[in-house]
């Protein structure tokens, strides 16, 4: 597994804290969220969907490979919900077109 210093800091910063992570995905995490007292981590939804296309996790070209990842984030990813630790996805998309 690649090292991440973002997620490395928030494991050092929550030590006794159980925060579930999504395989894979180090590389779109954003930050951390207390809901309801319990920390999740915070991932970028733009970012997971650029690691899916990127690391050929779908199969399609093109405009296909985005909506192929969008729908394996959709399904996969997304639709599992694992407990209050559950991480939380940010649909920042949107974000960055009004930014841009």
């Amino acid at each position: 597994m690649r090292e991440n210093p973002r997620r490395d800091a928030i494991l050092e910063r929550y030590p006794d804290q159980t925060l579930l992570s999504a395989d894979g995905l180090d590389g779109a995490i954003i930050g951390v969220a207390d809901a309801f007292s319990e920390p999740r981590l915070v991932y970028s939804v733009s970012k997971i969907l650029d690691i899916l296309m990127a690391e050929g996790d779908v199969e399609a070209d093109g405009e296909d490979k985005y909506t192929d990842a969008r729908e394996h984030f959709e399904f996969n990813i997304a639709g599992g919900y694992v407990g209050p630790q559950t991480p939380i996805f940010v649909e920042d998309e949107m974000m960055e077109e009004i930014d841009d």
